[in-house]
């Protein structure tokens, strides 16, 4: 069980919360953050950094709370780094829609499920494809396709 320090750092006077982690120890988070700061400082997409070091996380620590990961782990450290957090707001969500298509798309892809981000041309023509009006892709973060299944007999 890892114990976290949750503080504000522009506010000094606040004190610190301790959060403790089922499923990750001490040297657990040290990792992730390590590997957090490595890929942030040579990634030159910052969301794919963030959502690598996630899934990374969730590699080292498969019992932990992914949201506890998400919360504790990265985002907090982030915060400590001198992160504001609408530039947390900004890259995080970019990062978990890359994070659970990293996550999940081995894993569905066995039942002939794709998960991927498309681009907004790629989301607009397969909208249209299905026949469906009146959303376009700024509406869109990711889709879901089944594929068809064959089997060879």
């Amino acid at each position: 069980m890892a114990r976290v320090e949750c503080r504000l750092p522009n506010k000094p006077k606040i004190p610190s919360v301790w959060v403790k982690i089922d499923g990750i120890t001490n040297d657990q988070v040290k990792e992730a953050r390590a590997y957090l700061d490595a890929l942030c400082a040579k990634e030159g997409q910052i969301s794919d950094a963030v959502a690598q070091a996630y899934i990374y996380a969730t590699e080292i620590a498969p019992t932990a709370n992914p949201s506890d990961l998400w919360q504790h782990v990265i985002y907090r450290h982030l915060l400590a780094e001198g992160w504001s957090d609408n530039t947390w707001k900004r890259v995080s969500g970019f990062a978990l829609e890359r994070a659970l298509v990293g996550l999940f798309a081995p894993r569905l892809a066995p039942y002939g499920l794709r998960m991927r981000i498309l681009s907004a041309n790629e989301a607009n023509a397969l909208l249209d494809k299905l026949g469906i009006v009146g959303i376009r892709a700024t509406k869109i973060d990711m889709f879901s396709l089944k594929e068809k299944i064959t089997v060879n007999g």
